[in-house]
């Protein structure tokens, strides 16, 4: 029996979570999905949180971590400190990482992009090449090749990964 690639998807909990949970229902034959539980974090805690979800296993080597993007993604910490996580591995090889924009994000479906609304650590690194942005999907076909190409990027362009600023202390509004 073949390994199931490894996803972790990162959104904002309690808006989106009816995307995340269509996305497990969609892909969970094709991935191991994973993400974390909707619970108060202390804005103090970046820097722990980051390193339990490296220790932990959440993010790593050969992990695609997707982000769902809908309409206040860009503005929360939590979402931040996710995307630090998988890029604090660059010193080895950063996780994986794509964007998926939601059909409720106000982009969704057009050509141009407005960089104040994607989570800027992510924009950073759409900038640098090190990952892409996508609208949303049910084919599992797309999406296979989306973290296919992902994990390939992460492999060759670790040098184009960008993880700088302190993690959010708290949740922003643009």
């Amino acid at each position: 029996m073949a390994v199931k690639p490894a996803i972790f998807t990162s959104f904002d909990h309690g808006q989106d979570d009816y995307w995340a949970i269509r996305f497990v229902d969609l892909f969970h034959e094709l991935f191991e999905i994973h993400s974390t539980r909707s619970i108060a974090v202390d804005p103090n805690e970046g820097p722990q949180y980051i390193r339990e979800l490296i220790e932990g296993g959440y993010v790593g080597d050969g992990t695609a971590v997707v982000v769902l993007i809908g309409t206040h993604t860009y503005a929360r910490r939590r979402v931040d400190w996710e995307i630090a996580a998988a890029l604090e591995l660059k010193r080895s090889r950063a996780s994986g990482m794509l964007g998926l924009r939601l059909p409720v994000h106000p982009d969704f479906g057009k050509t141009v992009k407005v960089p104040q609304r994607i989570p800027k650590r992510l924009e950073d690194n759409l900038r640098s090449g090190f990952c892409t942005l996508y609208d949303w999907t049910e084919s599992p076909q797309k999406l296979q090749g989306w973290v296919s190409d992902a994990l390939r990027s992460a492999a060759r362009n670790t040098h184009l990964a960008v993880n700088t600023g302190e993690p959010l202390k708290r949740d922003i509004l643009r």
